[in-house]
């Protein structure tokens, strides 16, 4: 059935008869005992640098008068986090700052707790009643300077100066627009399967296990078909492939050795060969 602007009408008019059960709206009958509680936010989220940060989630309540403490109860709580059992409300004020506590933080997982109030505590038909907050902790890179890249696979046997930055704390690197160059000086052997749109960074980092590194995708087309990218994957991602080939040449020379793979129609195992994908830190 073709839904018509009379349709559309007539439902305007009878949602309009069903709230409007007095002059004053269907709420204002509702008169509440006392103060009632809420969280600001259902399900806040936080992202910051800090390995130990402290974070607010904001309580609310429908009035001002006197100063008062309210119970939190919170529950499924990642380890490390610290949250209060109470929150306290200053005279004058409707919003009063819960203060989360992380320590002992790293980067990567997300940290949860979900909170909500003790079970006397008066909360409106409209109140958030639960609050799902969320912490993510990010890695702070710091530029480490210019060092060289090779992707014998895609660029040939060349080596192109790019940024390298660093996540503070950790050995874990960016190589900062690594196709840029190398691309740019292209004579022809790629053509039209290059689209221009070539990786921010490549990350990669060492766990202590070798190197690992994130998929990325090459910029590439291949046989300039429009969606059939060539991305570069850990060759754990296939049968056939391997990570015995990411490892450190020496300090300071990652080598690591991707499978180029197009989605549905197959790739290039390059995961079995020596130091395809090189970079050489600043000195």
């Amino acid at each position: 059935m073709k839904l018509t602007k009379f349709a559309v009408m007539a439902l305007a008019i009878m949602i309009s008869t069903l709230t409007s059960c007095s002059d004053k709206g269907y709420w204002d009958e509702y008169v509440p005992e006392g103060p009632e509680y809420s969280f600001e936010q259902a399900t806040p989220k936080f992202t910051t640098k800090e390995t130990n940060p402290t974070v607010t989630v904001n309580v609310i309540r429908s009035t001002t008068k006197g100063a008062a403490t309210v119970e939190i109860t919170a529950t499924k709580v990642s380890e490390g986090v610290t949250v209060p059992t109470s929150v306290t409300f200053e005279d004058g004020k409707n919003c009063a700052p819960l203060d989360i506590k992380l320590t002992n933080g790293i980067p990567g997982p997300a940290y949860t707790a979900t909170l909500s109030f003790g079970k006397d505590v008066a909360m409106s038909p409209s109140a958030e009643k639960t609050c799902v907050c969320t912490i993510n902790i990010d890695y702070n890179w710091i530029s480490l300077g210019n060092g060289q890249f090779a992707d014998l696979f895609m660029l040939g046997e060349k080596y192109f100066d790019v940024e390298i930055r660093q996540a503070e704390g950790f050995q874990r690197y960016r190589v900062i627009k690594p196709y840029h160059e190398g691309m740019a000086a292209d004579t022809g052997e790629w053509e039209d399967w290059r689209t221009g749109e070539y990786p921010e960074y490549i990350e990669f980092w060492d766990n202590g296990d070798g190197i690992q590194f994130n998929s990325w995708n090459c910029g590439i087309i291949y046989e300039a078909n429009p969606g059939d990218y060539i991305v570069a994957y850990p060759g754990s991602r296939f049968n056939g492939g391997s990570i015995a080939y990411n490892v450190w040449a020496e300090p300071g020379h990652a080598c690591f050795s991707p499978y180029y793979y197009i989605d549905g129609l197959g790739g290039f195992n390059n995961s079995t060969k020596f130091g395809v994908v090189q970079v050489i830190l600043p000195k």
